[in-house]
């Protein structure tokens, strides 16, 4: 497939107008409309070679992104498997490379479960990170970058921004988005992590199908966020915060977890392994980012990040 081609159109039908289409064979022109639809949009004839798309896109664009940048590079691209994978996989990209995507096919989430990835839908972000720290001292990491989101969402004017240990973020009681870090290299003194993040903006329910608890778009708050301003934006306070993190510890970031802790003095369960834990959600401990579950009979017990799920406890 010519893929000049097929961005020339997918960037012109991106208005949602009618355009008529670029020269072209009647193969390519069957090839492109085919790949539209493979990426779930519907291009719709209207007569001779004018197409329409049902919805606008606010495509992500290299160029801008990178303008906006206080440091490193991002790379965009329209389908890729996972933007985590890609950063995993080329050994030669420097600290502060982003990867982001206007659709996945293999994303996926925490414990092994698929992350839902539709074109150009909600955002799909990593970034590559050379921490010269030891290993221990990041295992609250997945904190710490919710906490920097939650404040990113919170200076955009968001409201109703909460945390559910250890790395989903909630808009109104329902989960809109999601955090999973992966390691490239572990040495004594230095890891290289890639720290995947993806937001929902705009998600139809169709391509919701699958999702099996309560979800939430961006777009139901006040704020209507512009996707590459959107990326830079939590590329440049991510960046910054782990700056901090590498001078000063995670501690100052896990000192304000409580503000957004979700589960904070309720009635949780813990899905373990083999067996789940009933409890109150005391927070979590300030140094190590462990959670703090108070049993019935009064112990206060503590669990790190891992293989855990926390759910609330309904009557």
């Amino acid at each position: 497939m010519n893929t000049a081609l097929l961005e020339s159109v997918l960037v012109s039908l991106a208005d949602g107008k009618p355009h008529l289409l670029p020269p072209m064979s009647a193969q390519q022109r069957s090839e492109i409309l085919q790949q539209l639809l493979a990426w779930g949009l519907t291009p719709k004839r209207l007569e001779n070679q004018i197409y329409q798309l049902e919805q606008p896109l606010n495509l992500l664009d290299q160029a801008v992104i990178n303008r906006t940048l206080h440091y490193g590079k991002a790379v965009v691209f329209r389908c890729i498997d996972s933007t985590n994978e890609f950063l995993l996989q080329n050994k030669s990209l420097p600290s502060g490379t982003i990867c982001t995507a206007e659709m996945q096919t293999a994303g996926r989430g925490r414990r092994g479960r698929q992350w839902q990835s539709p074109f150009a839908q909600n955002l799909y972000f990593s970034l590559l990170w050379h921490f010269q720290m030891q290993a221990n001292q990041l295992q609250a990491l997945s904190l710490v970058v919710g906490i920097c989101l939650a404040d990113t969402l919170a200076e955009l004017g968001v409201e109703n921004i909460s945390i559910k240990w250890p790395n989903d973020i909630y808009l109104n009681g329902r989960k809109l988005g999601g955090i999973l870090i992966e390691s490239r290299r572990f040495e004594r003194q230095k890891q290289e992590m890639v720290i995947g993040i993806g937001l929902n903006l705009a998600m139809q329910q169709n391509a919701a199908a699958q999702i099996d608890q309560a979800w939430a778009n961006l777009n139901e708050s006040a704020v209507r966020a512009e996707r590459n301003q959107l990326v830079a934006t939590l590329a440049n306070n991510l960046q910054h915060m782990l700056l901090q993190v590498e001078q000063h510890s995670v501690t100052p970031y896990l000192l304000r977890w409580q503000q957004y802790d979700h589960f904070y003095q309720k009635p949780v369960k813990l899905l373990l392994q083999q067996h789940t834990i009933q409890g109150i959600c005391r927070g979590i401990d300030t140094d190590s980012g462990e959670l703090l579950l108070q049993t019935a009979d009064g112990t206060l017990q503590r669990f790190n990040v891992g293989e855990i799920s926390v759910r609330p406890l309904t009557p």
